[in-house]
């Protein structure tokens, strides 16, 4: 600041602004900002409405809290600007060498900005932007207003406007960039007692906000918002005439919990083989209704059952594809359950499961007992916050096989996202969050198909990824050993 202020005092003349020579007449100069008188007419805040075409469009909102009509809006600054609004019957004039850029409006005095009013606000027509060739810091800027008397022909005087507290809430990432937090709930606090709260406001799509003290003083800016933690800015004193004071608040995201238990649970292999017919129950299993109801069921375990297998009849859970088994005229299938399936819309403490297997060549007369399987499960994640977690995704799922053959077979591994689910089984409510957004209590799910040989154990390597509120990376990647089918 002390450098803008050597700016700010260099000598006055004239300018060349746009094209146009403008000169202030010695009965209208205007003092730099450090010879102004303390006033209390009104505020000044400034914020960034437009970047394109590489320039940098501020507007400039103006309050009267006064009992006195506000002739004139100026802005000090260190940087030039390259264009300036117009408003109808209002003089413009930039002074580069003496750091200001004016709006003076002409009479009559019914014309001014009144008492109460806010411009652009309720006054449309007094839209006062400035444009520069690059982004500028409004912790810079200072504000001052042209007031005239009742006399006539009175020049009237240049006051500092009171001053506002500014800033940005924003947050950084673990890269070291940053970026505003919008509509942020900020509050102005007392520094010395942090539950006494002054004035509240929302923060702006870019995290900006303003904040009316009641008068001088020590205070802390207070901001919080949804996925964040709530932090205070530190202590600052205030005083009421004097550039804007500006603070930032740094939050912090909410910390994004998984709950993976990296192993696999829920198994069933379906085949035609001499050995599942000859351990064959006659108790026929079905899945007619499509919830698998008997193949949750603890007691058909081939160790709870006496090991037996069952036939099957109905479409066998993620293969449906295959059609209909066990009815007339049908192939027919049999099934060991090695573990009882598991409910797929919530979560049953493990990260796999219900994997299904379907050995090659059901149906088929040539000897098919060490033909390879087809395998399905599900990869189930569940989110449990405080945070939400954003852009998550199952990225890829890699499998290796637990051989001493150099040469690995091709598991032909692939991921389909399945609908997300509630943590604890519930139904889902009518009003979803948006797709890959993940609030805590909800559960990603992916479908994993794969080929693996006869007998072959393996394991599957399934990745999720996902953002938190602020933008940095996670990842979670679960990868149970799993015994081969046979």
């Amino acid at each position: 600041m002390l450098g803008y202020k050597r700016f700010i005092q260099r000598a006055i003349s004239c300018a060349l602004f746009v094209g146009t020579l403008v000169c202030a007449p010695a009965a209208w100069a205007v003092p730099a900002y450090d010879k102004l008188k303390d006033g209390n007419f009104g505020t000044v805040s400034a914020k960034l409405v437009n970047s394109s075409g590489g320039n940098y469009t501020y507007l400039f909102t103006v309050t009267d809290t006064s009992n006195s009509p506000i002739k004139g809006v100026l802005v000090y600054g260190p940087d030039d600007p390259i264009g300036m609004s117009q408003p109808p019957r209002t003089s413009t004039q930039v002074q580069k060498n003496h750091g200001y850029a004016w709006w003076d409006m002409d009479g009559p005095t019914s014309y001014y900005l009144q008492p109460g009013q806010q411009a652009p606000t309720n006054r449309t027509e007094l839209t006062f932007t400035l444009t520069y060739n690059h982004p500028i810091d409004i912790t810079q800027l200072c504000f001052a207003f042209h007031v005239v008397g009742s006399a006539k022909n009175d020049p009237g005087a240049f006051f500092r406007a009171n001053s506002l507290v500014c800033g940005q809430v924003i947050c950084q990432e673990s890269d070291g960039t940053s970026h505003g937090i919008p509509n942020a709930s900020v509050a102005l606090v007392n520094a010395n007692n942090l539950a006494q709260v002054y004035s509240t406001t929302t923060a702006d799509a870019n995290g900006n906000f303003t904040l009316t003290p009641p008068g001088p003083g020590d205070y802390e800016v207070c901001a919080t918002a949804a996925n964040w933690g709530t932090n205070y800015s530190t202590p600052f004193h205030f005083v009421s005439n004097g550039c804007d004071l500006c603070v930032n608040v740094i939050l912090t995201p909410l910390p994004i919990n998984t709950l993976a238990s990296n192993d696999i649970f829920g198994m069933a292999y379906f085949r035609d083989s001499p050995g599942y017919q000859a351990w064959a129950s006659t108790t026929v299993v079905t899945n007619e209704d499509g919830n698998f109801t008997q193949l949750r069921n603890p007691a058909n375990t081939f160790d709870q059952n006496g090991n037996h297998t069952y036939p099957f009849k109905g479409y066998i859970p993620h293969h449906e594809e295959l059609g209909h088994f066990g009815g007339p005229g049908e192939p027919k299938v049999w099934v060991e359950l090695v573990q009882p399936l598991q409910s797929e819309t919530g979560y049953s403490g493990h990260s796999f499961v219900n994997l299904i297997g379907v050995q090659d060549g059901i149906g088929q007369a040539a000897d098919h007992t060490l033909a390879p399987f087809t395998l399905k499960f599900v990869s189930t994640l569940p989110f449990a916050g405080p945070g939400t977690a954003f852009n998550v995704n199952t990225t890829g799922v890699n499998v290796i096989f637990h051989t001493s053959n150099p040469i690995q077979p091709n598991a032909e591994a692939t991921l389909t996202d399945m609908p997300v689910a509630l943590t604890n089984g519930n139904n889902l409510p009518s009003s979803l969050p948006p797709p890959h957004v993940l609030p805590p209590g909800y559960m990603n799910r992916a479908l994993v198909r794969m080929r693996v040989p006869y007998a072959m154990s393996w394991t599957a390597f399934v990745t999720t990824t996902f953002q938190n509120v602020c933008g940095d990376n996670g990842t979670v990647t679960v990868d149970p050993v799993v015994p081969g089918p046979q």
